[in-house]
């Protein structure tokens, strides 16, 4: 059981008070003031209270009232409340004043502590608690956020006769909102209020009010101000804009409204040109404020009309009034009444601010009304109107926002001709629309003046620099002003990030990548699963899988959430490597977190089946695929056409074909050509004619891979006649031949001793900016020999070595010296 240590030395309180007043009339200073006050200096009996209570009353008590209070708490602090507490403060008794009481709760920490000491004083005869020990009680349990029993304190403080202050009322009320005890505060401060509101209460009202209203309780708020309303109150005219601009920043518009309507009875003008206005006290300001929420809660019509009643009551617009619809006109796209109501506020004798101007531009720039607002602009110089930065920054921007990069530096050059700094608000739209232009010299010229003109570059100017040498490809120039940033002590943007490693993983600058991955993790910029799905993406691309993989089980875990893409990117790299095993594992994981296989999973699944040739397994997938509610794409049908005629298996292949034709999926271009080179290396040219015949007639247009599948074919198998009409059929089609083209057609004339169209598709060949190579000069210049056509392999041979020549000239050494092997070998053929 716990034993409270009792105070130190005395055997009881009662001697330690003894004691301690023995002491303290043994100071010189102490003894005087009894003297004076003609206090026995005798303990006997009850003298020593007589003796505390009579220094008490002679105002000379700081250090005895001090000793008491300190006792007090030392008793409290070193017991657990109990039977023995009350009998060491029983005896103290004689020496608690209401003053000490209120002293030793304002010292408490402890709350049921408190609450104990609190009781016990208020059964002990005489009346030891006054207004200041209930308000130190109840501001302890506010602080504490012990709220439960502070409605009865406060209620049984008032009807006892205590006065509550007005800063205690506010401190409960503003415990109990931030407690979440709305209801209770309402209830509170409904007891606390009389038939006549006084001042304070007045002011409990409206702050209650205001917590409502920053609680979101709207409807609440607007009933305790109908109910303080009815009571005759009316408020100055500063309350009531603060009520209206509290009922309309919690977006109650109907209240705004219904409180204006309210206000708008009975309206008596008055010459100081401020309004009573049913019960409540307005003005000018009071007008704005509705005007203002009326727009910005796009009830523009209605702040329209609200406009012309205030001048029919009497009240003439001011300049915020005019400024608040011009620029709300205007943002509404309302340009030629934002004109009028402009023109009117000067033929009212109101000269336009630079507010007026910039809200006029501003609002023409949201318009789209560019040559309009660079208008304004001029006008307002020709006014003389102060130009500042902040107007030059707005029409910066609209011009930026337009494209006319250029007239934007001219604007920023005048400005600062003008004397006028620009910030760095200025030069951030300037360097964004240079950057996303591809002009990177510009902008990088823009930076450096924004340095030397004193402006600090904000994160956003090397994101936006980054942004833009990654777009034109220059990526290594991005990652130069990363590491410039680095240097810096700063990061990018996440977005910007994760762009940069995107672009360096396609520029196959892995390591750079992960450079800049660390230094997110280091700088405080938390990857998410875009910057995680870039590195595996240039993992698996780099066919390294295997790190890919180690990597993943890395970040998962340092908390890194994958997505369903994560897992495609891995199934993709597995397919491609033939893991298979591998690729149903992390199926099975997926699944297994939530994550239900799409159609880039299926695909991915069926790549790696085909490449390991299980033809059976993946027809298995693409079963399931199509259960699960998935429809194959042109994509899947390819990746089982191309997996199946690999196998050797042709028929099922064209069969596969026609199941995608029935299930309304339409072949591509790249089904086809697959098909086609199926079919050409199973040597089934036939029926690859036909195939290509069909993708003509479904309207599928043959790519240059597909006719060089077919022409490949034909030169193989010697058939030079048909080899040329599919040459003139692709001519005809507006497929334009490439080198292999040229190069299997050449063959194929070769083979059936056509020299004559060998030498003529040598001069197209050329006159298309097409080099042969040297087997094909070779091959050429020795059938031409064999013909006896002399003069046309001459002209070759002059050709190529005018080619030669070129290609020294352009130190192309790899193509020259091919050249070179080719001319020895034709010279031979001439000679011969």
């Amino acid at each position: 059981m716990h034993r409270a240590t009792c105070p130190p030395n005395p055997t009881s309180p009662r001697k330690n008070y003894e004691e301690g007043m023995q002491s303290l009339m043994r100071t010189s200073l102490l003894a005087r003031s009894m003297e004076t006050n003609n206090v026995s200096l005798s303990l006997d009996g009850t003298s020593k209270w007589r003796c505390f209570l009579t220094l008490e009353a002679a105002g000379k008590t700081s250090s005895a009232t001090l000793w008491m209070i300190t006792t007090v708490c030392w008793i409290l602090k070193k017991t657990k409340w109990g039977p023995q507490t009350e009998q060491w403060l029983e005896q103290l008794r004689g020496g608690l004043t209401p003053f000490i009481v209120a002293e030793v709760l304002l010292r408490q920490r402890d709350t049921e502590l408190a609450l104990n000491f609190f009781d016990w004083t208020g059964r002990q005869a005489g009346r030891l608690h006054n207004s200041a020990a209930y308000s130190a009680l109840v501001a302890l349990l506010c602080r504490e956020n012990e709220l439960d029993p502070v409605p009865d304190l406060v209620m049984n403080m008032r009807k006892e006769g205590f006065r509550i202050t007005e800063s205690l009322t506010f401190s409960v009320l503003e415990s109990c909102f931030g407690a979440g005890k709305h209801d209770e505060a309402i209830r509170i401060l409904k007891e606390l209020s009389f038939t006549s509101l006084q001042q304070s209460m007045t002011s409990a009202y409206l702050l209650v009010i205001d917590l409502l209203l920053v609680a979101g309780k709207t409807a609440q708020a607007y009933s305790l101000y109908c109910e303080i309303s009815v009571t005759g109150w009316k408020p100055e005219t500063l309350v009531v804009n603060k009520l209206l601009k509290a009922f309309g920043n919690a977006g109650t518009l109907n209240f705004v409204e219904s409180l204006f309507e309210d206000l708008s009875k009975d309206t008596v003008n008055l010459n100081d040109r401020s309004c009573v206005v049913g019960r409540v006290g307005v003005d000018i300001a009071s007008f704005n404020i509705v005007i203002d929420l009326l727009c910005k809660g796009g009830e523009l019509d209605k702040a329209w009309k609200l406009f012309d009643r205030m001048e029919s009551l009497g009240f003439s617009p001011n300049i915020v009034t005019y400024n608040t619809l011009i620029f709300n006109t205007l943002k509404a796209g309302r340009v030629d009444e934002a004109h009028t109501i402009f023109q009117n506020m000067i033929n009212k004798g109101l000269t336009p601010t630079v507010v007026t101007y910039g809200g006029l531009i501003h609002g023409l720039g949201l318009a789209n009304q560019v040559d309009a607002a660079y208008k304004m602009f001029h006008t307002m110089k020709s006014k003389r109107c102060t130009l500042n930065v902040f107007i030059y920054r707005i029409l910066i921007r609209i011009l930026c926002k337009a494209g006319r990069s250029e007239k934007a530096q001219e604007l920023l050059k005048e400005m600062t001709q003008q004397g006028i700094v620009p910030d760095s608000l200025t030069y951030k739209p300037l360097v964004k629309i240079l950057s996303e232009t591809g002009k990177m010299d510009e902008a990088l010229q823009l930076l450096d003046d924004m340095i030397a003109m004193g402006c600090a570059p904000t994160i956003a100017f090397f994101s936006d620099l980054i942004n833009g040498f990654c777009r034109i490809g220059k990526v290594g120039k991005a990652f130069s002003v990363f590491e410039l940033l680095i240097q810096r002590g700063r990061i990018c943007y996440l977005a910007s990030c994760n762009f940069l490693i995107s672009c360096l993983s396609k520029a196959s600058q892995i390591e750079k990548g992960f450079y800049v991955f660390q230094k997110m993790r280091e700088y405080g910029c938390t990857p998410d699963v875009v910057t995680g799905n870039s590195l595996l993406t240039a993992l698996v691309r780099a066919d390294k899988i295997g790190l890919a993989c180690q990597f993943f089980e890395s970040i998962l875990r340092k908390g890194f959430q994958p997505d369903i893409v994560t897992y495609n990117i891995l199934l993709n790299g597995l397919g491609k490597a033939g893991r298979i095993e591998a690729a149903h594992k992390l199926l099975e994981r997926m699944i297994s977190d939530g994550f239900s296989p799409n159609d880039y999973t299926y695909n991915s699944l069926l790549l790696g089946l085909g490449k390991a040739g299980l033809i059976g397994e993946a027809s298995v997938y693409l079963s399931k695929m199509k259960s699960d509610g998935l429809k194959p794409n042109a994509y899947t049908y390819g990746i089982l056409i191309d997996s199946i005629g690999k196998a050797g298996n042709v028929d099922l292949a064209l069969g596969m074909l026609e199941e995608m034709k029935k299930s309304k999926c339409t072949p591509t271009v790249v089904v086809y050509s697959s098909l086609v080179n199926i079919l050409c290396k199973a040597y089934k040219l036939d029926v690859a004619w036909t195939v290509f015949n069909g993708m003509k007639d479904e309207g599928c247009h043959p790519n240059v891979v597909t006719y060089d599948t077919l022409m490949h074919c034909l030169a193989h198998l010697g058939r030079a006649d048909e080899a040329g009409s599919l040459f003139s059929d692709m001519k005809e089609q507006g497929c334009a031949p490439d080198f292999f083209i040229y190069r299997h057609l050449m063959s194929a004339f070769l083979k059936a001793d056509y020299s004559k169209d060998a030498y003529s598709l040598f001069k197209t060949m050329l006159a298309n900016g097409i080099l042969p190579d040297g087997m094909m000069y070779n091959n050429l210049v020795s059938k031409l020999c064999k013909s006896g056509m002399f003069d046309a392999a001459q002209h070759v041979v002059r050709r190529r070595n005018l080619i030669t020549q070129r290609l020294q000239k352009r130190a192309d050494a790899q193509r020259f010296n091919e050249l070179q092997r080719s001319v020895i070998y034709a010279d031979s053929h001439c000679l011969k």
